[in-house]
């Protein structure tokens, strides 16, 4: 999948269910780090410069909207709610 797609597909889950979804992958981060958030983790095809801000992601070749479900994630995740995705 694409960035295009993978920004789909957690558009259509509540941030808990992004939390899920992040730790059966295996997909960890660092909180308030935009490029190696987990959201960065998990969009980054390993082709792709990714940095993540509140609302947006941007890569070598372009800017995409974050949708809601995913700025809520980011902000919970910066909060410490998702204890079991931070890298250490």
């Amino acid at each position: 999948m694409n960035i295009e797609q993978k920004l789909e597909v957690l558009g259509y889950l509540l941030p808990h269910e992004i939390a899920r979804l992040l730790e059966k992958s295996g997909i960890k981060g660092y909180p308030a780090y935009s490029n190696h958030c987990p959201i960065a983790n998990f969009l980054n095809d390993g082709n792709n410069n990714v940095t993540v801000g509140l609302s947006t992601v941007v890569t070598n070749e372009r800017t995409y909207y974050l949708p809601f479900q995913v700025q809520e994630f980011i902000k919970k995740f910066d909060d410490g709610r998702y204890p079991k995705l931070v890298q250490y």
